[in-house]
């Protein structure tokens, strides 16, 4: 009786193995932030991989990532790799940006936040912002997008200098109302402009004034200030 449960353990211990306990020629995987790794032998050569995240947690396309590799061999079909889960609630909150106007953008998940970063094309610029430069924004589950969730629109040429290509940048699009002459104000203070995206006039009894934003901001008629993406102008 003895014996053969010591054999059972045995074949127990062959069959399943813990991540902690791979003995194969297969390296480890690595144990995805915020989850847990299982592997199983198959009886085939091979070992199945699983990666599962704690509660209140997810992959971003799945909710159970597999990764199998050959024993014999040691090499694993497609990498022995798992991505860090993520919390469910910045899946949920935190959606990818939209490109800026002649630029793309890439975005990324991390186990805390969404960091997308943006890139002109070649013979564009960011305003304020020499040539190949990129602009950043982060997105928490705490925060979401602390400057906004859209970039500013690449100009044609550099941005610093304002060398232009014979390509015209698109005019700018207003969410609301912008002011070009005296007696469309509403109101004393400061306001979206009619002429660019980084402008904003100040009305006043006695005129407008136009003002540029400190590079490479742009006016935010509803923060009331000069911020690094607008929600009223693109």
């Amino acid at each position: 009786m003895e014996t053969a449960l010591i054999i059972s353990v045995l074949i127990l211990g062959y069959f399943t193995i813990e991540h902690e306990c791979q003995t194969s020629m297969c390296n480890k995987t690595n144990s995805p932030r915020n989850g847990k790794v299982n592997c199983v032998e198959d009886g085939k050569g091979n070992l199945k991989c699983y990666a599962t995240c704690y509660r209140g947690f997810t992959f971003q396309t799945t909710s159970v990532e597999f990764r199998t590799c050959n024993q014999i061999d040691g090499s694993w079909q497609t990498g022995n790799i798992f991505p860090d889960c993520i919390d469910a609630l910045l899946l949920k909150n935190c959606k990818t940006t939209a490109a800026p106007a002649h630029g793309t953008v890439t975005c990324a998940y991390s186990a805390t936040d969404l960091t997308c970063t943006a890139t002109c094309n070649t013979g564009y610029s960011f305003l304020g912002l020499p040539a190949n430069s990129q602009l950043s924004l982060k997105c928490t589950t705490t925060n979401t997008w602390s400057d906004g969730d859209r970039f500013q629109d690449c100009v044609a040429g550099d941005g610093q200098t304002g060398t232009e290509t014979h390509v015209s940048p698109r005019p700018p699009i207003f969410t609301g109302k912008c002011i070009d002459q005296l007696s469309a104000c509403p109101a004393e203070g400061d306001f979206t402009a009619c002429t660019a995206c980084n402008q904003f006039v100040t009305c006043a009894p006695d005129g407008i004034f136009l003002t540029t934003c400190p590079p490479p901001t742009v006016w935010d008629d509803n923060k009331k200030q000069c911020s690094m993406v607008s929600s009223t102008c693109s």
